[in-house]
Protein backbone atom coordinates (compact mmCIF):
# COMPACT_ATOMS: atom_id res chain seq x y z
CA UNK A 1 0.00 0.00 0.00
CA UNK A 2 1.62 3.23 -1.12
CA UNK A 3 0.30 6.75 -0.76
CA UNK A 4 1.76 8.01 -4.02
CA UNK A 5 -0.55 9.73 -6.48
CA UNK A 6 0.18 7.43 -9.42
CA UNK A 7 -0.05 3.67 -9.51
CA UNK A 8 3.33 3.29 -11.26
CA UNK A 9 5.13 4.64 -8.21
CA UNK A 10 6.13 8.05 -9.55
CA UNK A 11 5.67 10.77 -7.00
CA UNK A 12 3.66 13.34 -8.91
CA UNK A 13 2.19 13.99 -12.30
CA UNK A 14 4.19 16.10 -14.76
CA UNK A 15 3.43 19.80 -14.32
CA UNK A 16 2.08 19.33 -10.78
CA UNK A 17 3.58 21.61 -8.13
CA UNK A 18 4.77 20.31 -4.76
CA UNK A 19 1.93 22.03 -2.91
CA UNK A 20 -0.65 20.45 -5.22
CA UNK A 21 0.94 17.05 -4.67
CA UNK A 22 0.94 17.54 -0.89
CA UNK A 23 -2.75 18.52 -1.00
CA UNK A 24 -3.65 15.43 -3.03
CA UNK A 25 -1.59 13.22 -0.69
CA UNK A 26 -3.30 14.82 2.31
CA UNK A 27 -6.75 14.16 0.82
CA UNK A 28 -5.87 10.49 0.18
CA UNK A 29 -4.51 10.12 3.71
CA UNK A 30 -7.63 11.77 5.17
CA UNK A 31 -9.70 8.93 3.69
CA UNK A 32 -7.95 6.46 6.00
CA UNK A 33 -9.59 5.46 9.25
CA UNK A 34 -8.72 8.32 11.66
CA UNK A 35 -8.59 5.86 14.57
CA UNK A 36 -5.79 3.81 13.06
CA UNK A 37 -2.23 4.03 14.29
CA UNK A 38 -0.99 4.23 10.71
CA UNK A 39 -3.11 7.33 10.14
CA UNK A 40 -1.58 9.04 13.18
CA UNK A 41 1.95 8.18 12.06
CA UNK A 42 1.35 9.41 8.53
CA UNK A 43 -0.18 12.66 9.69
CA UNK A 44 2.68 13.33 12.09
CA UNK A 45 5.73 12.31 10.08
CA UNK A 46 4.53 12.11 6.45
CA UNK A 47 5.77 8.60 5.78
CA UNK A 48 5.28 6.69 2.58
CA UNK A 49 4.53 2.99 2.81
CA UNK A 50 5.70 0.84 -0.08
CA UNK A 51 5.14 -2.86 -0.67
CA UNK A 52 8.28 -3.90 1.20
CA UNK A 53 9.66 -0.70 2.74
CA UNK A 54 8.61 2.34 4.74
CA UNK A 55 10.15 5.60 3.58
CA UNK A 56 10.78 8.33 6.16
CA UNK A 57 11.97 11.87 5.84
CA UNK A 58 15.43 12.75 7.15
CA UNK A 59 15.50 12.85 10.96
CA UNK A 60 12.20 11.04 11.37
CA UNK A 61 13.84 7.84 12.62
CA UNK A 62 15.39 9.76 15.52
CA UNK A 63 11.96 11.18 16.40
CA UNK A 64 10.43 7.71 16.27
CA UNK A 65 13.20 6.35 18.50
CA UNK A 66 12.64 9.19 20.98
CA UNK A 67 8.89 8.50 21.01
CA UNK A 68 9.52 4.76 21.47
CA UNK A 69 11.87 5.49 24.36
CA UNK A 70 9.26 7.76 25.91
CA UNK A 71 6.50 5.14 25.62
CA UNK A 72 8.72 2.34 26.95
CA UNK A 73 9.82 4.51 29.87
CA UNK A 74 6.18 5.18 30.74
CA UNK A 75 5.35 1.49 30.57
CA UNK A 76 8.39 0.64 32.69
CA UNK A 77 7.37 3.16 35.35
CA UNK A 78 3.85 1.76 35.42
CA UNK A 79 5.08 -1.83 35.86
CA UNK A 80 7.57 -0.82 38.55
CA UNK A 81 4.89 1.16 40.40
CA UNK A 82 2.49 -1.78 40.38
CA UNK A 83 5.16 -4.24 41.56
CA UNK A 84 6.31 -1.90 44.35
CA UNK A 85 2.69 -1.40 45.41
CA UNK A 86 2.11 -5.15 45.51
CA UNK A 87 5.28 -5.86 47.52
CA UNK A 88 4.68 -3.00 49.97
CA UNK A 89 1.06 -4.03 50.50
CA UNK A 90 2.11 -7.67 51.01
CA UNK A 91 4.64 -6.59 53.64
CA UNK A 92 2.10 -4.30 55.32
CA UNK A 93 -0.54 -7.03 55.53
CA UNK A 94 2.02 -9.42 57.04
CA UNK A 95 2.93 -6.84 59.69
CA UNK A 96 -0.76 -6.18 60.35
CA UNK A 97 -1.44 -9.90 60.90
CA UNK A 98 1.60 -10.17 63.20
CA UNK A 99 0.48 -7.10 65.17
CA UNK A 100 -3.04 -8.45 65.61
CA UNK A 101 -1.62 -11.81 66.73
CA UNK A 102 0.68 -10.14 69.29
CA UNK A 103 -2.23 -8.02 70.59
CA UNK A 104 -4.33 -11.15 70.97
CA UNK A 105 -1.56 -12.90 72.93
CA UNK A 106 -0.96 -9.87 75.14
CA UNK A 107 -4.67 -9.45 75.95
CA UNK A 108 -4.84 -13.12 76.83
CA UNK A 109 -1.77 -12.81 79.05
CA UNK A 110 -3.25 -9.76 80.85
CA UNK A 111 -6.63 -11.45 81.41
CA UNK A 112 -5.16 -14.79 82.56
CA UNK A 113 -4.76 -13.78 86.25
CA UNK A 114 -8.27 -12.30 86.34
CA UNK A 115 -9.86 -15.53 85.16
CA UNK A 116 -8.44 -17.58 88.09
Amino acid sequence: MCFDLRQDGSKRLPGMSKSEYKNVRYERIKKLNPNSVIYDCIMIIHIQIGKTKIFLRAGQMAELDARRTEVLAGATKLIQRQIRTYLTRKEFLGQKRATIYMQKLWRGFILLPMSQ
